[in-house]
């Protein structure tokens, strides 16, 4: 006896014929001649298991092998009344993002294990599932909380009008608060689930419409989590000095996101190097108030502040006195006049030189920090936060 293996033979169950008679096999044993041309068969397309009987004794094993199948829909062909139908479900949906969902019946016992099978894939493919259920399930309020807690970018997925809707928002901006940019502005609650998320991070200030009548209390909870929130608002905001005040008070180098240009630059920048000798090295070196401002420093800080100012500008040399007069050691590369008992001339030397490095590099910053405000509108918003962020470990560091 010989077996054809035609595409024809193949499509047409994998038929065994004997001297040009076609046979059908009567046994319920499996046959390996049978059943490996039928392996073949839907290991090359899961949507060749429609040629498979249902009522073929390894159907299960065929069936198994059409579902691992990631690229054709084998699933839309297993009879849905099959006992082991879940599981054969569970394995063609894992790991697709709801590709193949839409051939499970909704109305199916075990769909909603089916959809939860199906959430447990990849993080980039898990949240949409959720689009893939229907709004009108019975089950599709318990599948979308699901759903969002698994991740949180579910929740684009959630109709804005589904009667759950705030409580869901507020569970995924409480986790990632950046996911306030998908709720719509316009609902009541709005305010509410945008508070849950500027509790967690004031970045996601950037998503407030600042035209709302309580955009001033949002900003406020905004600055007083992450008080570098400040370069999320306006300077022509009606309330904008007290925001940036609340911010400068709160972390004094947050100095840094406010304009030299803003009216009332000065006085806050004074507020700020008050508070934190350090947010001297974030005022603006081409100032028209900067030596206001280092003087103020300089007497509340004394050496301290004296660090972050320039030796080769003007009023360097008054502030440095104002240090001498209060009793505090300057620092030994502040000027040749001071004496350095037992130091070599060489070491001196290169103290110096290691000063003047540093100094360079401190203004370099400045100039940098300066230049990435003046294209703050132009680049996205958060790489301009990490961007600063990163600009204010420099300055640490220097």
């Amino acid at each position: 006896m010989r077996v054809c293996v035609c595409g024809v033979c193949l499509a047409a169950c994998a038929l065994v014929y004997c001297k040009g008679k076609r046979i059908m096999q009567p046994t319920h044993e499996v046959d390996e001649v049978v059943d490996r041309p039928y392996r073949v068969l839907v290991v090359a397309n899961g949507s060749n298991l429609c040629h498979v009987p249902t009522s073929y004794p390894n159907y299960a094993a065929i069936a198994r092998l059409a579902m691992a199948d990631q690229v054709h829909d084998g699933l839309r062909h297993v009879p849905t009344n099959r006992q082991d139908y879940a599981d054969l479900a569970k394995l063609a949906v894992a790991g697709q993002g709801g590709r193949f969902l839409a051939s499970v019946p909704t109305d199916h016992a075990d769909y909603r294990e089916i959809v939860t099978k199906a959430m447990q894939g990849p993080p980039g493919l898990s949240p949409d599932v959720l689009k893939c259920v229907p709004v009108n399930h019975k089950d599709f309020g318990k599948i979308a909380l699901d759903a969002v807690m698994r991740n949180r970018g579910a929740l684009k997925h959630v109709p804005i009008h589904f009667h759950d809707y705030g409580a869901l928002a507020r569970i995924a901006v409480a986790d990632i608060p950046n996911m306030l940019k998908e709720v719509p502005r316009w609902r009541e609650d709005y305010a509410a689930i945008a508070r849950v998320a500027l509790g967690r991070s004031g970045c996601a200030l950037q998503y407030v419409d600042n035209h709302r009548s309580d955009y001033g209390s949002l900003a406020s909870l905004a600055i007083k989590t992450t008080p570098s929130a400040i370069s999320y608002v306006e300077m022509a905001f009606a309330d904008y000095y007290a925001l940036a005040k609340l911010a400068v008070v709160m972390s004094p180098t947050t100095l840094m996101y406010v304009s030299k240009h803003y009216a009332n630059y000065t006085t806050l920048a004074r507020i700020a190097v008050r508070r934190d000798a350090e947010a001297l090295a974030h005022v603006a070196w081409n100032c028209a108030t900067y030596d206001e401002i280092a003087r103020a420093a300089v007497r509340k800080h004394g050496r301290d502040a004296l660090i972050f100012i320039p030796r080769e500008r003007s009023v360097y040399a008054a502030l440095r006195a104002i240090v001498v007069a209060n009793g505090e050691e300057p620092m030994e590369s502040d000027s040749e006049d001071d004496p350095i008992p037992e130091a070599d001339d060489d070491e001196d030397d290169d103290d110096d030189e290691k000063d003047d490095v540093v100094d360079k590099k401190t203004r370099a910053l400045r100039v940098v920090s300066e230049e990435l405000f003046d294209f703050k509108d132009a680049m996205p918003e958060q790489t301009y936060v990490s961007m600063s962020n990163a600009l204010k470990r420099a300055f640490d560091q220097v």
